[in-house]
């Protein structure tokens, strides 16, 4: 099983990129889930 975003591009909907922004309370608990997306957004920042 692959863990990525799947285009759901098609006849009836137009695809498009968009550039995304992520932040977090420095401060705060974060649970696992929270932590392993932070984690990864780290690995694969660009720019």
């Amino acid at each position: 099983m692959e863990h990525r975003l799947v285009s759901l591009e098609g006849r009836n909907l137009r695809g498009a990129a968009l550039k995304h922004y992520a932040a977090r309370r420095r401060h705060a608990a974060h649970g696992p889930v929270a932590q392993t997306l932070w984690t990864q957004l780290q690995v694969q920042k660009i720019g």
